[in-house]
């Protein structure tokens, strides 16, 4: 069955805003988001993986700071279809990441918890983002929300993703087996690694969601 014609108009912004000249560094965070958890998928020798998975960890880093970094121009109308978008999307993800996660993690009670605590923190951020935005408008800023929350919630899709990978057979969630040919041994699991960097990158990320929230408030409270 064919979608309407307005169903496919009305994603039509949306659509828009994925393109690489509105989101310039959108693309490079989730093609790099998917490189790290493939490489942990791929892990021969300890040596090899750290050759491949540090420059995927700087380049997110370099990214990350890119879309933080950059301005954006854009008119008062756009910012406000940005910032709906935004919350829509982090809403979006931080709901698919509570139920996937926490499928794929129960009964493993601290891996359940990270994941439980990291998407109910979303959740509320952007709740109460929103409801601050319906007491106080924002002034207009070059910079670009979308983008932003995007890429936000790409790290947590992400992170959530790779915890579920983490492997459990040695009853522990730091380590993992690994024959090389000679003997066994145990190393640190590549995707308790993957899942801790991008959930650090998350955070960074909600450190800036976070203040805004609070220069709201603060603004509020100033013109009260």
């Amino acid at each position: 069955m064919s979608l309407p014609i307005g169903t496919i108009a009305a994603f039509g912004p949306f659509i828009e805003y994925l393109r690489p000249a509105k989101s310039p560094y959108l693309l490079m965070v989730i093609f790099g988001t998917i490189a790290t958890i493939t490489t942990s998928f791929y892990f021969q020798t300890e040596h090899e993986w750290l050759m491949l998975i540090i420059p995927q960890f700087i380049a997110l880093v370099v990214f990350n700071s890119f879309a933080y970094f950059g301005r954006d121009e854009h008119t008062e109308d756009e910012q406000e279809e940005q910032l709906r978008f935004s919350r829509a999307v982090s809403i979006a993800a931080a709901l698919m990441c509570l139920a996937f996660g926490a499928k794929e993690v129960l009964g493993r009670d601290a891996l359940f918890n990270v994941n439980y605590l990291a998407c109910i923190f979303q959740l509320a951020i952007f709740v109460i983002y929103a409801a601050a935005r319906l007491y106080k408008e924002e002034k207009p800023e070059n910079f670009n929300f979308f983008q932003f929350s995007f890429i936000t919630s790409v790290y947590l899709v992400g992170a959530t993703i790779a915890l579920s990978l983490i492997d459990y057979d040695d009853e522990t969630y730091l380590f993992q087996t690994v024959d090389d040919g000679e003997n066994e041994k145990q190393i640190v699991d590549p995707f308790l690694i993957t899942s801790t960097f991008l959930y650090l990158l998350w955070a960074l990320c909600q450190v800036y969601w976070v203040r805004r929230i609070f220069s709201l408030v603060v603004i509020s409270v100033r013109d009260d």
